[in-house]
């Protein structure tokens, strides 16, 4: 198994993490973000908004990391259009997260 194939594996499996930490705490498991103090979140719609954002924010590491994974297992050619391709998604998710944390935090 040549080195990109081994770095690809390793990214997948920390995307798949990734992805399902932010699943759960876009679920409600609020417990699981580093520093959350329930003494301190006094209405239930403000925990909602946390879990939302941060839940989204793991998941978009999750396709930011995936992509990269995805882009070293197809096994990157200089000159090829899969780095671009890539980029391109990365780009759209980026935009998809700011749009989504614009309109949860208004």
């Amino acid at each position: 198994m040549s080195k990109d194939a081994t770095a690809g594996l390793i990214l997948a499996g920390v995307a798949l993490v990734f992805f399902l930490i932010g699943r759960a705490i876009r679920g409600g498991a609020v417990w699981l973000i580093a520093g959350y103090r329930p003494d301190r979140v006094r209405d239930p719609a403000d925990r909602e908004l946390l879990a939302r954002n941060v839940g989204g924010v793991c998941l978009f590491l999750a396709a930011t990391v995936g992509a990269a994974a995805a882009a070293l297992l197809s096994g990157l050619r200089a000159g090829s259009p899969a780095p671009w391709l890539s980029g391109a998604v990365v780009l759209a998710l980026a935009a998809a997260a700011a749009l989504e944390a614009r309109r949860n935090l208004r």
